[in-house]
């Protein structure tokens, strides 16, 4: 008898708590009718994204390297002094825009978060590397990186 009680008291609570589920999307009643999807779209906000971090002291080396579907740049740079990482190739305009054929890169990394000892030049080498498809490369005639002391540039 008493586990006979223990199941109806049970099932009675489990019935119970149905009526606060009744209207949620834990109901298996209610996932074929349409929730509160918005009758429009409504775009996201586009903001500018600002790198703050420097530009490698130089650009020491440029390949361009004709790959399926596209091509991909590696550029090795000299970093300010020992510890920075995190280098990227950041696209010098943020439109996708190409003027006069150029599609232009800033070579940036990111700082040590403490002041390390003066290193080699080869310790302090970087090297990066993006993928271009075709479609980004219509138009383009030259890829060209841009370091705080100069800047390189390739011809497809």
């Amino acid at each position: 008898m008493t586990a006979r009680s223990i199941v109806v008291v049970l099932a009675l609570s489990l019935l119970a708590g149905c009526a606060q589920i009744g209207e949620s999307r834990f109901n298996p009643f209610n996932w074929g009718r349409g929730g509160d999807a918005p009758d429009t779209l409504v775009p996201v906000d586009q903001r500018i994204v600002i790198d703050n971090r420097p530009l490698v002291s130089q650009v020491t080396g440029l390949a361009l390297e004709p790959t399926p579907g596209g091509l991909i740049v590696r550029a090795t740079g000299q970093a300010p002094g020992a510890g920075f990482w995190q280098g990227d190739l950041v696209p010098d305009r943020r439109d996708g825009a190409v003027p006069d054929g150029v599609m232009a890169f800033q070579f940036r990394v990111a700082p040590p978060p403490a002041p390390q000892p003066a290193p080699t030049a080869r310790s302090r080498e970087i090297v990066v590397a993006t993928f271009i498809s075709d479609q980004q490369l219509r138009g383009v005639r030259e890829v060209r990186i841009i370091g705080a002391g100069n800047s390189r540039g390739a011809r497809r």
